[in-house]
């Protein structure tokens, strides 16, 4: 794989070349313009002067003296300039010594606009030429004799000149600006690199903090105030991630402590059980494997919880989408525990649609429901209330079941859906692991779905069973709106 600095090396030497080809080249067109319009400029001002010096001849023929242009350059036959005078029907009238008794070529149709071109010269070289027709002006007479004179005729006058001197400046040019693209690239693959490699620095310098980051490092703190501006990001990002991972694994030795001190207790009343047995096997208990089998089902019972949160957490829980009778659902789930709420003396209601009706794993919705109503029935006070409630709105799906609690605050709020936590720190309480609302938020979670807890200042605890996104839940025809059915309290015996 290429490194993002070579990558950035070539493409900035690219670019530089690019540029530089671009606006040479839209220099050497500009300047090569100019020296051509200037070139031209000079073509037109010795016509004009071989325009000035022509005559109009008694008979309205153009006439020119040779000698009289010697002095604009048309002197002998190694001369670089050449000209020729002439009727619009091609009859020669004057011309320069060095067109060497040849003609120039026509440029085409005349006209009285300056036409510039290149030309093939007498003798084969490559000239530049301008050429327009006109009318000579007429000699100094007096007036009677200007009345007599017959009518002009008109002239076509071709001045042109080898284009020796011009290309040898245009090749000088190419090759200045050639050069100078050439120095600038070479200067470019040079710096780049030097300058890529400062500009790393930063980055470098966290990548190796980085490196050296491990399990018994992860409190490290990346300064995101005093760096430049693009390694604020990352080092905010890296922060966010070492606390993330850091809280991630306090919470796994939290656990694994946890775990141990769980474990403890059933460990050691098998090992007493064992210890009796073998030390005065005639006195053994009658319920002795009765207590033992109730010790190991409880432990067994914690392994299997622990291992559907990991299948859950890792993604393996099978998941089978049918449509659930919400009603039903929350019926057949809360049947174990309405003896209890009973004998406990708790007021439930329920507000339940008939026809309130979603798509998810109908054995997943029990155990959440079932991980739940144990919660509820268990934590609130003797002649306590709970209720049960759920809607479809939009398209989202909620279900809330809500009890009143004693002793509980925010911060126990929080911790609700860690794993082995119970809000009495002693665990004298061997019928609960503290792992059922976190395997009902695993399930949910696999159901893309969400659970949450709050408390509100009248210490009633509500959990929200809910979708993540409208238009996932379909539902029949009138559980949008609000339903002429619910099922009660009085529904569910």
């Amino acid at each position: 794989m290429k490194s993002i600095r070579r990558q950035l090396t070539q493409q900035l030497v690219l670019g530089t070349l690019l540029i530089a080809g671009c606006g040479g080249t839209a220099a050497y067109l500009t300047m090569r313009a100019a020296v051509v319009r200037q070139f031209d400029e000079a073509l037109l001002g010795k016509a004009s002067a071989v325009c000035a010096l022509t005559t109009q001849g008694r008979n309205g023929r153009p006439h020119l003296e040779v000698e009289d242009v010697r002095s604009l350059g048309f002197t002998d036959d190694g001369s670089d300039h050449f000209f020729q005078l002439r009727l619009l029907n091609g009859t020669s009238i004057a011309r320069s010594p060095s067109v060497l008794g040849g003609e120039l070529s026509s440029l085409g149709n005349s006209v009285s606009t300056p036409e510039f071109r290149d030309i093939t010269l007498p003798g084969g070289a490559v000239g530049r030429a301008v050429a327009f027709t006109f009318l000579p002006r007429a000699e100094d007479e007096d007036d009677e004799e200007k009345h007599s004179q017959p009518v002009p005729i008109p002239a076509e006058i071709i001045v042109a000149s080898s284009r020796q001197s011009l290309n040898s400046t245009l090749r000088l040019m190419l090759t200045a600006l050639g050069l100078s693209t050439a120095v600038l690239v070479v200067g470019a693959w040079l710096m780049v690199p030097r300058i890529l490699r400062r500009g790393f620095r930063p980055l470098d310098a966290l990548a190796d903090r980085v490196t050296g980051i491990d399990a018994d490092s992860l409190a490290t703190r990346f300064p995101e105030t005093g760096v430049p501006a693009e390694i604020a990001p990352i080092a905010r990002r890296l922060n966010d991630l070492f606390e993330r991972i850091g809280a991630s694994f306090e919470r796994e030795r939290r656990f694994s402590a946890d775990l141990a001190h769980e474990l403890r207790t059933p460990l050691a009343e098998l090992r007493s059980q064992a210890e009796l047995a073998l030390k005065w096997p005639d006195a053994r208990a009658a319920t002795a494997d009765a207590d033992t089998l109730a010790i190991t089902l409880r432990m067994e019972h914690l392994v299997t919880r622990l291992l559907a949160i990991a299948r859950a957490e890792g993604g393996h829980a099978d998941v089978v989408s049918e449509r659930v009778e919400i009603g039903v659902a929350v019926q057949t789930a809360w049947r174990p525990f309405a003896g209890r709420a009973a004998a406990k003396g708790l007021r439930v209601a329920f507000d339940l649609p008939l026809d309130l009706a979603v798509e998810c794993d109908p054995a997943l919705l029990r155990e959440i429901l079932a991980n739940l109503f144990s919660n509820v029935v268990d934590h609130t006070p003797a002649s306590g209330e709970v209720n049960v409630a759920a809607n479809l709105t939009s398209g989202t799906f909620s279900l809330s079941v809500s009890n009143t609690v004693q002793g509980l605050d925010a911060a126990d709020v929080e911790k609700m859906f860690d794993r082995f936590w119970r809000k009495e720190a002693s665990r004298s309480d061997d019928e609960h692991a503290g792992i059922g609302l976190a395997l009902a938020r695993c399930y949910a979670k696999s159901l893309d779905w969400k659970l949450e807890a709050s408390l509100d200042d009248s210490q009633r605890l509500t959990f929200t069973l809910g979708s993540r996104r409208s238009g996932v839940f379909p539902s029949t025809s009138s559980c949008d709106h609000a339903p002429s059915a619910k099922l009660n309290s009085t529904s569910i015996p």
